[in-house]
């Protein structure tokens, strides 16, 4: 079975609400969002947040707002949390300048 149809089968049963396809979903895209997050964190972040931090805030936010996610296409689960990391970086850079 292709990863694609896979990742299919896992984000129409964790929209609906299946713990388990979320969590093969997270295991599916794990090594390389580590990955992403540890290549977009600063290193002058690493007194405030951590790249294991980002990567668990990240799925815990999308373990939230997966009921409402809107696969649109191929993919877009994977820039789904991209966007989510991204966010969270940006929000740790805040709030080190504060």
């Amino acid at each position: 079975m292709p990863v694609e149809d896979l990742e299919s089968g896992l984000l129409r049963g964790a929209i609906g609400g299946d713990r388990a396809a979320l969590s093969q979903l997270f295991l599916l895209h794990y090594d390389d969002l580590r990955h992403y997050i540890a290549r977009r964190l600063p290193g002058d972040l690493e007194p405030l947040v951590s790249d294991a931090d980002i990567l668990h805030q990240t799925m815990v936010r999308a373990a939230r707002g997966i009921g409402r996610f809107q696969p649109v296409h191929d993919g877009a689960f994977r820039a789904w949390l991209t966007t989510i990391a991204d966010n969270l970086i940006k929000d740790a850079q805040k709030k080190k300048r504060r």
